[in-house]
């Protein structure tokens, strides 16, 4: 346990501000629960910048998310093929 998170082997980290907030053995769950946190604090813009071990398939799957979670929200995607994290989001309020 970390930060009052119970983290197991082979679990994908949600990591907010710098702390531990989730530990999922999904990506795609642990990806929409971070997505949750942007359209609940009304966020304009969420960005997704895929690493170099990001999926499309899962990409598919979180735009479809927003569209229909939050259809005015502006959301982007950005292929990074940075070698250190599969996924980022980001997100403005």
């Amino acid at each position: 346990s970390i930060e009052g998170v119970l983290i197991k082997k082979d679990d994908y980290l949600g990591i907010i501000n710098g702390s531990i907030k989730y530990s999922m053995s999904n990506i795609e769950d642990l990806l929409k629960r971070i997505l949750d946190l942007a359209i609940n604090d009304d966020a304009e813009i969420i960005n997704i910048l895929v690493g170099d071990e990001g999926s499309v398939s899962y990409i598919e799957s979180l735009e479809e998310y927003v569209e229909n979670q939050a259809p005015f929200t502006e959301y982007k995607v950005y292929n990074t093929n940075q070698p250190v994290y599969d996924y980022l989001i980001s997100f403005i309020v």
